[in-house]
């Protein structure tokens, strides 16, 4: 084909598909977009909506938050929480935690040595198991 029965293929091409386009372009800005969400009030809180069981390794599951979440725990209405209780922890553990880590120290006394929680330990608290 010569390069002027090409141009003229071109430009019928272009002629056909610009009157089979549409006149005017659809405005999305205008539709109605439909109404999502909760419909009535009950439904605006989400419940049981967790996070994910996951296994946990052996660093997750003697760190520090796991100790304290277990021990402040409450009862979860509805799960078996007997198989997932922590019921001791590691010495070796324990010791190195109080050893190299202060506030799990301070921690610890507060919430276990500091009986009447007034921020001085009496004798009476220090050696009550003695």
């Amino acid at each position: 084909m010569s390069i002027p029965m090409q141009l003229l293929l071109v430009v019928a091409a272009f002629c056909v598909l610009s009157d089979g386009a549409p006149d005017t372009r659809i405005a999305r800005a205008k539709q109605q977009r439909p109404t999502r969400g909760f419909k009535n009030l009950e439904m605006m809180t989400a419940r049981g909506f967790g996070k994910r069981g996951r296994v946990s390794t052996r660093s997750e599951l003697y760190g520090l938050d796991n100790f304290w979440e277990t021990l402040a725990a409450p009862e979860r209405e509805g799960q078996e929480m007997e198989d997932d209780k922590l019921e001791s922890i590691p010495l070796d553990w324990f010791v190195n935690e109080i050893v190299n880590n202060p506030d799990f120290a301070r921690s610890v006394v507060r919430k276990f040595v500091d009986i009447n929680q007034d921020g001085m330990l009496s004798s009476d608290e220090l050696l009550r198991n003695v």
